[in-house]
């Protein structure tokens, strides 16, 4: 009651702080409302105009079909630099664009756009044969490949002549059969299969080593929609049983309660080849039982038993073999 009692209006409307208050909104909407309307007379329209040489990207991968600059510009009337909707329109164009992994940030300045994005690149190659959907495969001996990315999204099968990269082989990867083989399947799109993902996930890691090391396939006889299967993922020679099978295990981060982490793994790996040498060769080593198993798992190089396999009691979903 006495709060009320000494309540008036008048004295609130034509208090200090109310008044500061009004008069600060009051020129706010009206420096808008002046810059909204009256914007090409305040400033020089072709000043800040926004334009490809305004645009300051990271190179885009030499396989690249656009020009991220032209994707920004290409379809606006609207390209001006003191835009403020400028920054979210140009984020919403650049994750359009398929090759386009992540934004990393994007900075606007009286210049230009500065903009920071990781690009797609190809860490392996999806194995589609006979091998791989057994009698589903209506291709004879022919072989595809579908490159992915270290997420696992599909990417145009134009780059599947990167002999470098490692091959992805399980059984019936996502049931993705192409209608031709020089079809593209659904590009930029995540392939819907874990084991798809997390054997990109270890493939990157040999992108630009796989021919020093002798990977030439990352292999599991997990099956399929198995996500939490025992199988190890294993990296495998070009020739086959006739090299070192690496046991490898989970892939980073989903690795089980007694495995190595991913560094342990790779520190493992380089020594046993700085030892034995490639994958392929092996300096001979055990050549006379037809190449040996390595299992890395635990962060040391063991040799195991090259028969001790995983195995299944499905004709269907039997173990994976290359001649």
């Amino acid at each position: 009651d006495r709060l009320l009692q000494k309540f008036s209006l008048r004295g609130l409307l034509l208090n200090q702080g109310t008044l500061f208050v009004a008069a600060s909104v009051l020129v706010i909407a009206g420096i808008a409302f002046l810059w909204q309307n009256h914007q090409s007379t305040i400033v020089d329209p072709v000043e800040y105009e926004l334009t490809a040489e305004k645009i300051e990207v990271p190179p885009p991968p030499r396989w690249a079909s656009t020009d991220l600059r032209d994707v920004i510009i290409e379809g606006d009337d609207s390209n001006s630099i003191l835009d403020p909707s400028l920054v979210s329109r140009t984020a919403a164009k650049i994750q359009s664009v398929g090759y386009v992994e992540r934004i990393n940030q994007i900075v606007k300045s009286k210049s230009g756009l500065k903009i920071d994005v990781q690009y797609r690149y190809p860490v392996g190659l999806i194995e589609l044969s006979k091998i791989t959907f057994r009698s589903a495969w209506k291709y004879g001996d022919k072989v595809a490949y579908w490159p992915v990315d270290r997420q696992g999204v599909l990417m145009p099968q134009s780059l599947a002549d990167l002999e470098e990269l490692p091959k992805i082989c399980m059984l019936y990867p996502a049931n993705q059969l192409p209608n031709q083989l020089n079809d593209d399947l659904a590009t930029w799109t995540d392939i819907n299969d874990e084991r798809v993902r997390d054997a990109a996930a270890i493939a990157q890691y040999f992108v630009n080593d796989a021919k020093r090391i002798g990977v030439d396939r990352i292999v599991t006889n997990r099956r399929p929609m198995d996500d939490d299967g025992d199988e190890p993922f294993e990296l495998w020679p070009s020739n086959g049983g006739n090299g070192t099978i690496i046991v490898w295990g989970n892939a980073p981060g989903k690795e089980a309660a007694a495995e190595a982490p991913l560094e342990q793994k790779l520190v493992a790996l380089e020594d046993f080849i700085a030892k034995n040498g490639s994958l392929k060769h092996v300096n001979g080593l055990f050549e006379k039982v037809g190449g040996i198993r390595v299992d890395i798992r635990t962060g040391a190089a063991i040799v195991v038993p090259k028969n001790k396999v995983a195995s299944s009691d499905d004709a269907t979903h039997g173990e994976l073999r290359f001649e």
